[in-house]
């Protein structure tokens, strides 16, 4: 009966984890701004025509590698499991947590913001692909529009949290907060995640077939160069 009703209730619920991911992950992105404030403060940056470079270096490195592990992102995830991707991603940006929380070098502020970017670039793509391994076209509508409003809820979430934490406790706290949140997701993902079936279904069939389930593979130079035309 247990292991009937998991098996009934898997799709929701690995659809509602990647969701809860979801609203963790602003908290970061709002707390970053504290921080970057504080650590400035400590280097006394106080020329504000530097400070205000400094601090857009700070921001900006978040999108160094953003785009080009998206796109790493989206062939792994065509040869991996989504599982295990995600996992990693998960451990990533709760261990990078950490040194922003107990340093508080500049240099150190940059390069955690630029793991982070690196760990959150595939991570949207890569969990709706292991949303769409359990659910099948006609039913994929609902679980995608949850999995998105995940990250409204996580601003809202955001906007209350982190600043009574920093007036409270003080900006660090909202980090190892964060890292634990992020390391408790990680446990439970390890435990219950799992691969959908839809993708294994595919993969069989094309083996079987020779052809794709969903029809002729589309190659990544055509698919590279419809996306140029559509800038143009």
């Amino acid at each position: 009966m247990r292991a009937h009703f998991f098996h009934e209730a898997a799709p929701e619920f690995l659809d509602g984890l990647p969701a809860v991911r979801r609203v963790i992950t602003p908290l970061q992105r709002r707390a970053y701004h504290p921080a970057v404030a504080q650590v400035l403060q400590t280097h006394r940056l106080d020329h504000r025509k530097r400070a205000f470079g400094e601090h857009h270096w700070c921001a900006g490195s978040f999108f160094f590698l953003f785009a080009v592990t998206g796109m790493a992102g989206g062939f792994l995830s065509n040869r991996l499991s989504t599982r295990w991707l995600l996992l990693v991603m998960a451990l990533l940006w709760a261990v990078v947590q950490l040194p922003i929380a107990f340093g508080s070098s500049l240099g150190m502020l940059i390069a955690c913001r630029v793991l982070l970017g690196a760990g959150e670039g595939p991570a949207q793509p890569i969990a709706i692909h292991a949303c769409y391994k359990w659910f099948p076209d006609e039913r994929r509508n609902l679980p995608v529009s949850v999995f998105q409003q995940g990250a409204v809820l996580g601003m809202v979430v955001a906007g209350i949290a982190v600043p009574w934490i920093d007036a409270k406790r003080g900006w660090r706290t909202n980090f190892i907060v964060l890292a634990v949140l992020g390391l408790a997701w990680a446990i439970l993902w390890l435990v219950a995640g799992r691969e959908g079936p839809l993708g294994a279904r595919a993969t069989k069939l094309a083996d079987e077939s020779g052809v794709a389930a969903s029809g002729p593979r589309i190659s990544y130079r055509a698919l590279l160069g419809t996306c140029l035309k559509e800038q143009h």
